[in-house]
């Protein structure tokens, strides 16, 4: 399809400018990914000035200023190789990780999580693609709306691959009264539940090191794959809502302040701390 000058040009000066340029080419009736090549070819031309935008993080202080609940939104995975990278062995013996041949399927842990606590989670295997993300978040927003009105609600997700079509969930009439804000590209500093998500792999690598032995020692009349599946769905059953205390999630969230703060004044920050 072609598009008129005017057009581009249109989506090209909202990107420039920061403002939502996905909204203007969705109202100008251009393809996401169309829009997305467009904005890649002119930011690799020297003549691309982009012009200073409000940083994120002011809008989320704003939000929360004004009564808003905030919801942190993210997923992980986990196999049978999530492991510790540290083990012991008798002095002048090599330390050795007895594991499984392959590592089996991964199992997909998606959850939001309030400054009060874990809200919900769902678990599945196989791939996380951007429709189920889409589906999930549909059923989140559902869960969500049974307690909190839409017109008071902020979800803040990062722009992982799966995230890539969110927006279209919030731009439906049943979910229209609620937020979504966006994190900036590498940013897992300023989502509190990655943090939460670090304590929940911790314990998942403590209880598969625990169970390897009962892993890898696969009863009669059962396959591989579902005995060794049930032991992946156990960990996730068994310890995410343990890791995830309301006291973790409160602690995350007001340690991400202190990176909010040096995102607003556009300052380098470490990752990892």
């Amino acid at each position: 399809m072609l598009y008129d000058d005017a057009t581009i040009k249109r989506v090209l000066r909202a990107a420039r400018t920061g403002q939502d340029w996905r909204s203007v080419a969705a109202n100008n009736d251009v393809n996401r990914r169309t829009a997305y090549l467009w904005i890649a070819a002119a930011q690799e031309s020297e003549d691309w000035v982009a012009s200073p935008r409000k940083p994120r993080g002011v809008n989320l202080l704003t939000y929360k200023a004004s009564g808003k609940t905030i919801f942190y939104i993210d997923e992980t995975n986990f196999n049978l190789w999530c492991s510790r990278r540290r083990g012991r062995s008798l002095k002048g013996k090599r330390a050795v990780d007895k594991n499984t041949a392959s590592k089996g399927s991964n199992i997909h842990v998606i959850g939001y999580i309030s400054e009060n606590g874990l809200a919900y989670s769902e678990k599945r295997f196989g791939s996380f693609t951007s429709e189920k993300c889409n589906e999930f978040m549909r059923r989140l927003l559902r869960h969500i709306s049974l307690t909190t009105p839409l017109d008071n609600v902020v979800i803040v997700a990062d722009n992982a691959p799966c995230h890539a079509n969110i927006e279209d969930v919030f731009e439906e009439e049943a979910f229209s009264d609620a937020k979504l804000l966006r994190l900036g590209p590498y940013s897992p500093m300023l989502n509190p539940i990655e943090n939460c998500f670090t304590t929940f792999k911790s314990m998942v690598k403590r209880f598969l090191a625990h169970h390897r032995q009962a892993i890898l020692d696969v009863p009669p009349y059962r396959t591989i794959k579902e005995h060794r599946e049930e032991y992946l769905l156990m960990a996730a059953d068994l310890l995410l809502d343990e890791a995830i205390t309301p006291g973790l999630c409160h602690s995350c969230a007001l340690h991400t302040i202190k990176f909010h703060a040096a995102a607003i004044q556009l300052k380098d920050m470490p990752v990892g701390q």
